[in-house]
This record gives structure tokens, C-alpha cells and sequence, in this order.
């Protein structure tokens, strides 16, 4: 039994590294959409029959469905599910690989894979993670903690232990082999390392570091499957709440029920009313909105004496600020925008001269009537972390603003292009000293575009400070915006932009249009302009709600549906 031990960790180690050839799209970039199909029935979101991708009651006829695939867990997922799984209050510190950033973000399911150094990493987390296995023993097996050597209870841990982990019912052929591992791990007559060895292995499945989204035959002439409705529990789940399916919904799916359109819908619906889907939401507007890992922005404590002391809670405050503009009582797509109430501290109101707050160091919800400052764009971490120390870097803020909120690519520089250095000019503004490009001839075409947003948060300084003036003149945050829709036109400054922004389809769809790569992990290879366009006509037809356009979202074929090769 000790050497078929070793033997047995030895495959261990290697499991992992087998995946690190899988990436998340196992059929290619999917092919022509034909999520036009009856996909549950006469209530499904879509018009029954034809070609195209149902949502919000429509049929999308060029949209194309995300490709059957399976999608490795981001590390924030992998320990969110370690957390359940083991019932642990807090995971131990782990080192997990960071990953890629595609289309602004990190769980891009063609990206994810396992390389050589993550599966390392995963098999020290695995030993690191079993004891806490072997003390949910009761939990699982129904047995008394100590009957680890009780191979009736053992079986009844694999088996409900292993659901958890999957996520889905372990067939009779995976508990058998789980049990075989049990008993390779039995070394001197201790069964405790049978059971270590089994928490390790399923930590390391395929099955548990991955999200299936295989489906089951739907319409085999259009090459199209439903998702199981396993799959689909782990796919609302870990889209709203970015955790495993709960008790409720792995129950809904084991009934049948969650394949009904009207289950769906109650089943998000509860998600989304529930403490859990704010650190998802706000987990995707940190994305959304490119901010910086809290601990990443620094600035001088001579320019900025400040900062430091706050820089935590202008963090919490777009956290909390996002939870509210998103899934708040009465929270609409508009108010994400132009919001006129934060959360801040005593600390962070003297920070943003707002009127006092309670005392203490729980941030207080705050109106912002008089502040210049509206909506998340203005908020104190977004700005910092569109900022550098050294000045308010202008250009990188218009490109964020270009690219995450009006969804406009700028190309990259010409490779050949001689990009001529911004001119210290100590007595002058940015705007004077990034004038320059403008007046070049191989930067003005890009730069036309890119200017007229670049300077609207002027007003705020790289720490996110209030301010009207630079080296003694008058700071101009006036700008306009070209190429996008019912915004094109001049604003004078942040204040009218953000206004604009809130009435704004364009605004609408590209907010949608993130979300959508965010949730389904596509990237920009899964945009199109019926289906966003559709996901914003169910929150206009419902007071304008965030929360309206993620349900139409999950009760779409796009979110249902997957194409084959």
C-alpha cells in the first residue's frame, strides 16, 4: 500500500499539469449563431424556431452563440469554491498565478488555462487544504468525525463531498475511484490519510478547476446544445455571485426545474437579492472601470500629504458605491453615471469637503448636492487609478474613457511614429503641455478623438482632489465627443459629460456590452449590437434597472445555449 501511495501522488502531480494544454474554448471561436432554437419550450426568451440568439422576447438573427467549452476558475472563483466546499470562514494564504487580462478582463475563458507553475501551485494548495477536508468528515458522511476508517461512511463523504466539489452528482464509476484513492492513502493502518488523499484529489480534478459548458444535444443539425442544467446552475452562480451554485439551486437543477424560463428568472432574481452578488457586481465594475489593485497607487507624500491616510477608503467607497449603482433600492442604469450620494468617512468627507459624518470608521451613505463629483467616474479610487504620481496623465484617462465607457478602440501608435515628449513647461497646464500632439501631424488623426475626452477630469488631480486651477491658471475640462452616437458634441466639463453619459444610449450599450464579456467570458468576440441593444430595451421597458438587464442576460440563449464546431 505504500508504494501504490507514492505512486498515486505521483499522478497527482501530474493531473494538473495535463490541463495546462486545455484552454477554455475546446471548439474554436464558434461558429454562425443558431440560438433561434426551442430552447425551453413555448416560454423561452427567444421567438421558437429560427435562426438567431433569442433575448428580451427577440431573435437576434446574426448574433453567435458562445462556443461549447470548458472554463478554468479565475483564482478569486477558485478560492470562493475552496471556502464552500470546506465551510471555511477565511481561505489561508495561498500563492495563485495571475491572470491574463483580456478586453480589460481577467476571467476570459480562452485564456484561462493551467500552466506547468499554477498546477504546482495547486498541488501545495491541495496539501495545504485537505486537513480542513478531513474536519468536514461529519458534515459530508452523516457519520461520527472519528469513523474515517468506516469505508460505508468514507463512500457517503465521496459522494457528497465530491458533489460539492463538481458541483454535480459523482457517477457510480468516479466514486469507485475515489474510493481506490482512499485506500492507496491508508498508510499504517491510518485512515485519516485515505481522507487527506481524497480532499487533495478532488482539489486538483479537472472537474473542480473547471466549468463544464459541454451541454446536452438540442439541435443537432444547427450544431447547437443546451447547457445541463448543472452546467446552468454553476453558470448563474458563478456569474452573479462568483461562487458555486448554493443548496437552492443545485436543488432546482436536480429537479429539472431550473431549465424553465420562469425558474431561471426567480432563481437570478433570488441571487441578486442576496449579500453575495454585491462582491460579484463590485468585483466587475473594479474590472469594468480598470482600477488598480488598492495597494498599487502610490503618490508623493510631499505633493500629496493626504493620500496615504484615505487611500483605503476611497477604495471601500467605490466598492460600496458600485454595490448601490448597480443593485441599491431603486438603482438604475443612470444613476451608475450621475449619482448624487456616496459613501464615505469622516476621513474621506474632510478628503472630498463634504459636510461631517457620523464617527467612527464605517463609511456613511452621503449626499453629494454641491459636489462637483456625480456617479462612479468621479469617485476618489477610479481617479487615482487612472492617474499617475507625476501628473493627472490625461491621455490614459481619455483612453479609459474611450475604451471601458463609450466602447471606442483607438489603434496603437504607427510602429515608425517618432511620438515627440510632452515639454516640461513648469508655469504651464496639461492641457498646454499636451498640446503637442494635436499640432503633430502623425499624432493629430488619433489625437483629435482622443483629446476631446482626455482633459474632462482635469478638475481632479492624480490623488482625486478637487481642483479649478494649475501653476496659478484656470483649468479647461472642456472637451467633446466624436463617434459616439446621441453623445457626439461639446461638454464643458465632467459635471456635463457625466449627465450626458446618464441619459445616453451609447452609454447604456456599452455598459452592457462589458458586462456581457464579463459574465460570459467572451472577450469582444462574443459582442453584437442586436443582442446588447436587446439587453438595454429590458431595462428601459423596467425603469431603467441594472438589474433587469443581467436577468435578461440570464434568461437569454446567449447565456443558455452553446455552439459546437
Amino acid at each position: 500500500m505504500r508504494g501504490l501511495g507514492r505512486s498515486w501522488l505521483l499522478g497527482l502531480g501530474l493531473v494538473t499539469q495535463v490541463l495546462a494544454a486545455c484552454t477554455g474554448n475546446i471548439t474554436g471561436d464558434g461558429g454562425s449563431g443558431t440560438g433561434g432554437v426551442d430552447i425551453a419550450g413555448p416560454n423561452r426568451p427567444g421567438s421558437a424556431g429560427g435562426p438567431g440568439v433569442g433575448v428580451n422576447g427577440k431573435v437576434c438573427g446574426g448574433a453567435k452563440l458562445p462556443a461549447a467549452r470548458i472554463w478554468r476558475l479565475t483564482g478569486k472563483e477558485y478560492l470562493a469554491s475552496v471556502r464552500d466546499v470546506l465551510g471555511l470562514d477565511a481561505v489561508p494564504e495561498l500563492e495563485l498565478e495571475v491572470e491574463p487580462i483580456v478586453d480589460g478582463f481577467n476571467n476570459n475563458a480562452n485564456a484561462l488555462s493551467i500552466s506547468t507553475r499554477f498546477a504546482a501551485q495547486l498541488q501545495k494548495a491541495g496539501g495545504i487544504l485537505a486537513p480542513s477536508g478531513v474536519s468536514q468528515f461529519a458534515r459530508y458522511s452523516g457519520c461520527d468525525a472519528a469513523a474515517l476508517a468506516d469505508e460505508v461512511c468514507v463512500k457517503a463523504f465521496i459522494q457528497k463531498f465530491g458533489a460539492r466539489a463538481f458541483r454535480r452528482p459523482l457517477a457510480a464509476e468516479e466514486t469507485a475511484g475515489y474510493l481506490d484513492v482512499y485506500r492507496a492513502g491508508v498508510l499504517d493502518n491510518k485512515a485519516v490519510g485515505g481522507v487527506l488523499l481524497i480532499v487533495q484529489t478532488l482539489l486538483q480534478s479537472p472537474y473542480f478547476l473547471y466549468r463544464t459548458e459541454l451541454g446536452t444535444a438540442l439541435d443537432k443539425s444547427a450544431g447547437v446544445v443546451r447547457l445541463s442544467d448543472y452546467e446552468l446552475a454553476s453558470e448563474l452562480s458563478y456569474s452573479l455571485w462568483g461562487t458555486p451554485p448554493d443548496d437552492a439551486l443545485l436543488a432546482s437543477a436536480e429537479s429539472g426545474a431550473l431549465a424553465a424560463t420562469a425558474e431561471l428568472e426567480s432563481q437570478a432574481r433570488r441571487l441578486l437579492s442576496d449579500t453575495r452578488a454585491k462582491e460579484s457586481i463590485s468585483n466587475f465594475a473594479s474590472q469594468w472601470l480598470s482600477l488598480q489593485d488598492p495597494a498599487a497607487p502610490l503618490r508623493d507624500p510631499l505633493k500629496f500629504p493626504q493620500f496615504a491616510a484615505v487611500k483605503d477608503d476611497l477604495f471601500r467607497e467605490f466598492k460600496l458605491l458600485s454595490q448601490e449603482a448597480f443593485l441599491g433600492t431603486g438603482a438604475t442604469l443612470a444613476s451608475i453615471f450621475s449619482s448624487k450620494s456616496t459613501f464615505v468617512t469622516q476621513s474621506l468627507a474632510d478628503y472630498y469637503d463634504l459636510p461631517t459624518v457620523a464617527a467612527g470608521g464605517t463609511p456613511q451613505p452621503t449626499p453629494l448636492a454641491g459636489s462637483p463629483r456625480s456617479g462612479l467616474l468621479t469617485s476618489g479610487a477610479l481617479i487615482a487609478s487612472w492617474s499617475r504620481d507625476v501628473d493627472t496623465a490625461p491621455m490614459s484617462r481619455g483612453r479609459r474613457i474611450l475604451d471601458r465607457v463609450l466602447c471606442q478602440e483607438l489603434p496603437p501608435p504607427p510602429a515608425a511614429l517618432d511620438v515627440p515628449a510632452i515639454p516640461a513647461l513648469p508655469n504651464a497646464t496639461n492641457r498646454e503641455r499636451y498640446a503637442i500632439h494635436t499640432q503633430n501631424p502623425g499624432c493629430s488623426g488619433c489625437h483629435t478623438t482622443l483629446d476631446g475626452v482626455a482633459f474632462a477630469l482635469e478638475n481632479f488631480d492624480s490623488a482625486g482632489h478637487y481642483r479649478t486651477t494649475e501653476n496659478g491658471k484656470a483649468i479647461d475640462a472642456s472637451g467633446h465627443v466624436e463617434n459616439g452616437g446621441d453623445l457626439d458634441g461639446a461638454f464643458s466639463d465632467m459635471a456635463e459629460l457625466a449627465a450626458r453619459l446618464s441619459t445616453s444610449n451609447t452609454a447604456r450599450a456599452c455598459l452592457a456590452r462589458q458586462y456581457v464579456r464579463f459574465a460570459a467570458g467572451t472577450g469582444r468576440s462574443g459582442d453584437d449590437d442586436c443582442l446588447i441593444q436587446g439587453l438595454v430595451d429590458a431595462a428601459t421597458k423596467r425603469g431603467d434597472s441594472p438589474t433587469e438587464l443581467l436577468i435578461a442576460l440570464v434568461t437569454s440563449d446567449y447565456f443558455r445555449a452553446r455552439q459546437l464546431p
